[in-house]
């Protein structure tokens, strides 16, 4: 108890001694909440604490009625899901469900890029503090928590594995850290794949395939599956397909951020 009394003092005498400074506009701030932004900047995050599709982490509509209970799904979605659908939704895709903490847009977008491509792993515990919130809310419909793998050329490329350092704040909070139910290893790429970027959905879906394998040991589990960033999900998917292959129960996706999908 009185190591908890004691802990914002302690902060206080940090913030004077050693300021911190908000990862996104570089001014000093108090951050108790360890989530290295400003006040400011947490509330101007796109698409921070906005009702979301069950299934695509798609922003739903402040007009769309919502039931009572229910994790809702979007118009596209919904329309998809019914028996008449044109393009139904995918039933092999593994996912059951995505949650998205915000959109990928400025000035989000910039970070994540900063972060992967500017070879500094000291902006991902921010990012991966995002991540919390709904992290929390997943905690009692997981069992293990896995980050997807980068391939060993992106690995030397960027010098950090960037997914399991936005894992670790949310394995933290949740002390998994030190525990078996915090598994990066249940799950490793087969082969390195060229960027998603620019490429079309198919392209993506295609440019993937067979890009995973889990190990034996994800049979019977409940997975919180971690990214950065999705846009078609053919990632996520392709990673879930790998995870259901060996016997995993459950797999949910939790990403930072939601872009715009393409077609």
């Amino acid at each position: 108890m009185l190591a908890k009394r004691l802990h914002p003092f302690f902060l206080r005498l940090l913030d004077d001694w050693m300021p911190r400074h908000c990862a996104l506009c570089e001014a000093r701030t108090v951050d108790a909440a360890g989530l290295g932004l400003c006040a400011g900047c947490l509330i101007a995050l796109p698409g921070r604490n906005v009702q979301r599709c069950r299934y695509c982490a798609r922003r739903l509509s402040p007009a769309r009625p919502l039931a009572l209970g229910i994790e809702p799904l979007c118009q596209l979605c919904e329309a998809r899901e019914t028996p008449q659908a044109v393009e139904p939704l995918e039933a092999d895709s593994g996912l059951d469900s995505i949650y998205a903490a915000c959109d990928y847009a400025p000035p989000l977008d910039r970070w994540i890029t900063a972060m992967k491509y500017g070879g500094d792993p000291a902006l991902a515990a921010p990012l991966g503090a995002l991540l919390i919130p709904q992290g929390l809310a997943l905690a009692s419909r997981v069992n293990r928590i896995i980050a997807i793998p980068p391939s060993s050329r992106r690995l030397v490329e960027r010098g950090f594995d960037h997914t399991a350092h936005l894992t670790a704040p949310l394995a933290r909070v949740l002390g998994l850290e030190r525990q078996r139910r915090f598994q990066p290893k249940l799950l490793a790429r087969t082969r390195d794949t060229p960027e998603q970027a620019g490429l079309d959905q198919h392209a993506r879906r295609r440019n993937l395939q067979g890009a995973f394998v889990a190990q034996p040991r994800a049979a019977g589990q409940s997975i919180l599956l971690i990214d950065d960033v999705m846009t078609t999900g053919s990632t996520l998917r392709e990673a879930a397909r790998a995870l259901r292959a060996q016997g995993a129960r459950t797999v949910i996706a939790l990403v930072i951020a939601r872009a715009h999908s393409i077609r």
